[in-house]
């Protein structure tokens, strides 16, 4: 389903009152959806491994997994840049590389190294949830992060979930909701992640 449609979907189940257009009600609330889903867990759909000279931008850079010196093929270990700074104080001396960490300062996500690397490196992450802009953006689709198209019900699920609770004030409906949501949810993990077992979201209005 793509923007435009899982939009529709949600107007359709008695919310077509809410604004529309890739900057209204709708939208905010599908964007939510997929960023509730998405960073939920590790879904396997969000695994990316880029490879090119440090420090490597990265636009969707969620959690890291591996930081490989790609010269090597040698794991580097992780550390935050304050870690660095206090170990070391000059964290622009070149060399073999030994850590890696995550470096924004310049305004883009960006995994850096210590010493700094003349050559490549490899990272196996996991990249954050799209942001749909254009009607005919689709989830896990031309290059944005998404769920494979046949668990597209989800974020529907839960964008109604979200319009219960914030436009209508009915938290029952919400939690009954919910409760599609979950089940969903684990068919996903039955079907995406056999290893992991039983994942819940809470129920609105649960801070446990």
């Amino acid at each position: 389903m793509n923007f435009t449609a899982l939009m529709q979907a949600v107007a359709d189940s008695s919310f077509d009152d809410l604004s529309t257009g890739t900057s209204g009600q709708l939208a905010g609330l599908v964007n939510d959806a997929l960023r509730e889903v998405d960073e939920l867990v590790r879904w396997p759909y969000r695994e990316q491994t880029q490879t090119g000279a440090a420090p490597l931008t990265i636009a969707d850079l969620g959690e890291i997994d591996t930081v490989l010196d790609a010269t090597t093929n040698q794991p580097l270990m992780p550390a935050t840049r304050g870690e660095l700074v206090g170990w070391y104080g000059d964290i622009t001396i070149p060399g073999a590389p030994i850590y890696w960490y995550r470096d924004s300062l310049s305004g883009t996500l960006r995994v850096a190294t210590f010493p700094v690397t003349p050559g490549n490196i490899t990272v196996r992450h996991y990249r954050q949830a799209a942001t749909l802009t254009a009607g005919g953006d689709t989830p896990g689709s031309g290059g944005l992060c998404g769920a494979p198209a046949r668990y597209h019900s989800i974020y529907v699920a839960v964008a109604r979930r979200e319009a219960y609770r914030r436009f209508r004030g009915d938290m029952a409906s919400a939690n009954q909701e919910q409760a599609m949501v979950t089940a969903e949810l684990q068919r996903m993990v039955n079907a995406l992640m056999v290893d992991v077992g039983r994942v819940e979201m809470p129920l609105v209005g649960d801070d446990s």
